[in-house]
């Protein structure tokens, strides 16, 4: 910060983040012109309840990889140590869980700032010609980045560990066999000290499931350090359809650690985390699956692929050299991932590829596409149609379809508990040769049936999906 005088204060510390319990070194240099009538009177830190300051020697080294040159009119130095109990920083408005679509907060905390003010700021006053004046600057750690300078970043406390799972969500159908998936557990530290413990699950169900792993202690040696502990977990015979929990942690001594470190960082903003619980949700569904080989062209990114993996589905991810020249009869259904006609030109200059493999006998799953639809339509489409109301009635058009029936019958309550909209870019008018499967639409508005077509094309068949698969799928929602 500088001042009309030309003041300026800087308060490095030698670290971005802390985790409680642990100490950080703070410097605090200010700097004015020589010729000023400026006069220190006093720095200090301060802090929150329960966190400690202490003066400090100068250190040995004080580049801190900038100029040797910079040199402060004065200088402080000071230890501040994180009390044991120390929240971790995250946005205030993060720090608990959500009212359905709001956010809750402390009554303490300013709602008119975006975040929390700086855990530790300096204090500063000088005497201008004979006035006192106090000035505060926040705590930052900054560093040299060799293509963008000087980067600054606040202080975070941050937990000693952060735990995590591969899988937000697993697929298991019901079956009269016991079924095994595997679960892997990241553990990541976070202090600058060596932690040891053990890894483990906590499975909430009525039944016993069986939890195996080869080796679940783990030692990380220094800050930084990670490792993965893959369990096995095996779900019995014949349990009941529902939803399941899986959570994860990492015991230390008496301590457990249960939470997953979130980190947004972008080059034009200050670093964020929040913290969310290290936890698995399991979907045990009445669920058929028939023995396809599919192909899946990955649009503007999406879920869908992995979660149809997740089923059982034999899934292979199609590339550009695919679309050209491979052999695409060998695929029973070929899925187009959402936007795909922006992001793959070469799903766009192969579409009469995908139009002869559905003359074929192919199954062509198109999902919402925006602009370019036009360029790989079999027939004429007009407008297009959203229904944002994730409750909106569908009406089921062709009972007897097979769609409806085979390998699952699909029923009105598969249309329950949907997030975030039933469809989006909905065909408005369409060419006869479709057939509209189902109806949905907002309250006030006109019935659409371009939700879900299917067109019949040689010997297979060319599908448009505007329906919110790609929410629904990753959510775990059980009709989708």
């Amino acid at each position: 910060m500088r001042t009309q005088r030309g003041i300026q204060i800087d308060v490095p510390a030698d670290r971005e983040t802390v985790v409680p319990g642990e100490s950080i070194f703070s410097t605090v240099n200010v700097f004015f012109p020589k010729s000023a009538a400026i006069t220190i009177k006093d720095v200090s830190l301060r802090k929150p309840v329960g966190w400690a300051v202490t003066n400090a020697e100068a250190p040995k080294e004080t580049t801190q990889g900038f100029s040797r040159r910079e040199a402060a009119n004065q200088s402080a130095y000071f230890n501040v140590k994180v009390p044991a109990d120390a929240r971790p920083t995250q946005p205030y408005w993060l720090e608990s869980a959500r009212d359905g679509d709001l956010f809750r907060w402390a009554a303490n905390e300013d709602q008119n700032q975006p975040f929390s003010p700086a855990d530790v700021t300096a204090k500063v006053t000088v005497d201008i010609d004979g006035t006192d004046i106090s000035f505060e600057r926040p705590i930052q750690f900054r560093y040299a980045d060799s293509t963008r300078g000087e980067i600054r970043r606040d202080l975070n406390v941050v937990p000693a560990l952060s735990v995590s799972v591969d899988h937000k969500l697993l697929v298991v159908p019901q079956s009269n066999k016991p079924q095994t998936r595997t679960l892997t557990v990241g553990i990541t530290n976070n202090s600058a000290k060596a932690i040891a413990g053990v890894a483990g699950l906590n499975i909430n169900t009525p039944d016993e499931w069986k939890v195996t792993a080869a080796n679940r202690t783990f030692d990380l040696k220094k800050k930084g350090e990670q490792i993965s502990v893959a369990f096995e977990i095996t779900i019995p015979a014949k349990t009941k359809p529902g939803s399941y929990n899986i959570f994860a942690n990492a015991s230390v001594g008496e301590g457990l650690a249960m939470q997953t470190m979130n980190t947004i960082a972008y080059p034009h903003i200050q670093t964020h985390r929040f913290y969310t619980r290290a936890e698995t949700k399991v979907e045990v569904l009445d669920l058929k699956v028939a023995p396809v080989k599919v192909g899946y062209i990955m649009g503007s990114g999406d879920e869908v692929a992995d979660s149809v993996k997740k089923m059982g589905v034999d899934v292979t991810m199609l590339e550009e050299k695919d679309l050209a020249s491979g052999d695409l009869s060998k695929f029973d259904t070929i899925i187009v991932g959402i936007r795909a006609t922006e992001t793959r030109p070469d799903f766009v200059a192969n579409n009469q590829r995908l139009l002869d493999y559905v003359k074929n006998g192919g199954h062509l799953i198109v999902q919402y596409q925006r602009a370019g639809l036009q360029q790989i339509l079999p027939f004429p489409v007009n407008g297009n149609i959203r229904v944002v109301d994730e409750n909106a009635k569908v009406t089921i058009l062709q009972p007897a379809d097979p769609a409806f029936n085979f390998p699952n019958k699909i029923t009105d309550a598969d249309f329950a508990g949907w997030v975030q909209e039933r469809n989006a870019y909905s065909f408005g008018t369409f060419d006869q040769k479709y057939t509209p499967l189902l109806e949905s639409h907002d309250a006030g508005e006109q019935e659409n049936k371009g939700g879900l077509v299917i067109a019949k094309i040689g010997k297979g068949n060319w599908i448009y999906c505007g329906y919110s698969m790609f929410r629904q799928l990753p959510a775990g929602v059980p009709g989708a």
